[in-house]
């Protein structure tokens, strides 16, 4: 049985829902994901930065979503590390800004007090909501952000599936919140991410999967047949400093022939009389046998464990 659930202090809930008519839809699994400025990806942060106090970045919630066909949507996120803390959650509902002037793509004009988020749709000419959102705690009266709040709910008066705002889904953000960096966070990787179940099958969901504050899942309900479904997920990952091990000289977090091609490039750039070429943490990285030195030896190493973990064999550059 599902239950309503009260969030955690690093778990997050946004949910939409849909009354069904059963109109036909095509069916294909929704992506949630983050973004920070431009990046859906990495997140970087200096360690000087993080050594001088806490970090703050704004990470933004999105769906992309291309069936036309969710009728209930619940979003579920955490981190991964006790240095990095989730809070300050925008509620959509609230008044951000004064009264602003929009045009939609088929040259409507509204305006709105309002941010504009993914659910909102046009009655009338003017910017309106299809249902209500609610957070644990009221928001501030002048930013719209709660506190302490780490989930959100969003109940819908829709009498079909969700009508992405003026175009595709993922045109506008769902919300957003603060991933906060903990002062001395050593340098590493630090992710987060919508939750999922042990086994993605929303047939194998266990009850705790289902309803644990600490690890409730992200799932949703097609519109079309009230059928939950279980989305397709993105994590975003903070990096701090510049963590990255042995061999990994390009820094793309894998260690594979194009590490070697940029260890022999930096030594034939070395034996021209050119340097390296690379950064200190580069150098670093490409020297997997010690010597002090950068070369075809240490691209041969590369290789080798390449070869190795490519075939099932255990191996290290540590």
């Amino acid at each position: 049985m599902k239950r309503k659930l009260i969030s955690s202090v690093t778990a997050g809930i946004v949910m939409i829902s849909a009354v069904n008519i059963f109109p036909s839809y095509a069916e294909s699994i929704p992506l949630l994901y983050f973004k920070s400025g431009e990046s859906t990806d990495i997140v970087k942060v200096s360690a000087e930065d993080v050594a001088n106090g806490d970090v703050s970045v704004r990470i933004g919630m999105y769906i992309d979503d291309s069936s036309n066909n969710i009728g209930a949507l619940r979003l579920r996120w955490k981190s991964d590390s006790e240095y990095l803390t989730l809070g300050n959650l925008l509620s959509p509902l609230a008044n951000i800004n004064e009264e602003t002037e929009y045009m939609l793509s088929d040259g409507t004009v509204f305006t709105s007090t309002k941010p504009l988020t993914c659910f909102g749709k046009v009655t009338n000419s003017k910017y309106g909501f299809q249902g209500q959102f609610i957070i644990p705690d009221k928001p501030d009266e002048t930013t719209g952000r709660s506190e302490t709040a780490y989930s959100i709910s969003y109940q819908s008066d829709m009498k079909s599936a969700v009508n992405w705002f003026d175009g595709d889904s993922d045109a506008y953000m769902i919300s957003d919140f603060d991933a906060v960096v903990k002062q001395g966070t050593p340098d590493g990787f630090y992710k987060i991410y919508y939750i999922e179940p042990a086994i993605k099958d929303i047939n194998s969901v266990t009850d705790e999967e289902w309803n644990s504050i600490e690890n409730g899942i992200s799932y949703g309900t097609y519109y079309s047949d009230s059928k939950d479904f279980l989305p397709n997920v993105k994590s975003i990952t903070i990096q701090v400093g510049e963590p990255f091990g042995t061999g990994d000289v390009n820094q793309d977090l894998k260690i594979d022939s194009s590490d070697a091609s940029a260890v022999l490039s930096a030594y034939a750039s070395f034996s021209s009389g050119q340097g390296y070429r690379l950064t200190d943490k580069q150098i670093e990285c490409a020297d997997v046998n010690h010597d002090g030195t950068v070369d075809s030896s240490d691209a041969s190493r590369i290789l080798e464990y390449y070869a190795n973990l490519s075939s099932g064999k255990e191996d290290s550059l540590e």
